[in-house]
């Protein structure tokens, strides 16, 4: 009951909220002037939607290699959810107006809809101060969470550090299936099975152990192998993070850029409503 608990509620939850979060950083990205780089469909075309300082207005590059450029300062027509999506993985079919009378077709992420048609909506404004330093890209959700995991571990080996009991524990028993030893301390009071060297250590030894604190009274970690582990396992997650939010991210987003510039932006599609309105000289029509 509990691990169907876990997989209906519980899991689909976590997605949810990490899902919200990462289209929020985005959303304070572009809003900071950062280099910002949605995943997305253009006209059924899957690409990035390039949101980037370094190129003069926001272009779609698709896998091909082919880019459309997008004009701001155009109107999102309508928005509605994809049919063949659930939360919190539905998308949103977008339509976007360009000042032109162009019209595009958009499939994104729920929140990246929102934050896209009101940004797109908006009239560009002249630059009038001095260029400011290149900002690094918004860092991929993957690197912070592994920054934060790196974090979690070095706090957690802190508070073991300071509040556990470092002791010399008697080793009561050897189980060699398990590489394991039940050592016991205060007395024999407390016992616990720790991973030990099961060819060399004998009971009667003594080993170096760290009692944890709360909320984990009554277990033990053998002190050299949790230095280990917690050296490799943190280090990793904290160099994993590093590296793609200072390296691979920003050469990611930089090589996109400089495809985006090799390419020659492609003719956007034509609205049927714009295409009448040049033959007969009227007024756009406001249905949508």
């Amino acid at each position: 009951m509990i691990a169907s608990f876990v997989g209906l509620v519980v899991i689909p939850m976590v997605i949810a909220g990490l899902a919200r979060w990462a289209a929020a950083r985005r959303r304070r990205g572009l809003a900071a002037g950062r280099a910002v780089h949605f995943r997305c469909r253009l006209d059924g075309h899957k690409g990035r939607l390039l949101v980037d300082p370094r190129l003069d207005r926001p272009v779609f590059l698709d896998r091909s290699g082919s880019v459309t450029a997008l004009p701001r300062g155009g109107e999102a027509l309508d928005a509605a959810v994809s049919t063949n999506g659930r939360p919190p993985f539905e998308k949103v079919n977008l339509r976007y107006r360009t000042p032109e009378g162009q019209v595009l077709r958009l499939r994104l992420a729920t929140q990246d809809a929102r934050t896209l048609g009101a940004w797109l909506g908006e009239q560009t404004r002249p630059v009038s101060e001095p260029a400011r330093r290149l900002l690094l890209p918004a860092a991929p959700p993957w690197a912070v969470l592994a920054l934060a995991a790196s974090l979690f571990v070095g706090l957690a080996t802190a508070d073991v550090a300071l509040l556990g009991k470092h002791i010399a524990a008697e080793v009561i028993r050897v189980d060699r299936d398990d590489d394991s030893c039940t050592v016991g301390w205060d007395g024999g009071a407390q016992r616990a099975a720790v991973d030990c060297d099961t060819t060399d250590v004998r009971s009667g030894d003594h080993i170096r152990i760290t009692a944890l604190p709360w909320p984990f009274l009554g277990e033990a970690v053998k002190t050299r192998t949790a230095l280990s582990v917690v050296a490799v396992l943190g280090g990793g997650l904290g160099l994993l993070g590093l590296g793609g939010a200072l390296v691979f991210n920003p050469l990611a987003c930089a090589r996109r850029v400089r495809l985006a510039r090799r390419a020659q932006p492609a003719s956007l599609p034509r609205a049927a409503g714009a295409t009448r309105r040049e033959r007969t000289g009227g007024q756009p029509s406001m249905t949508t």
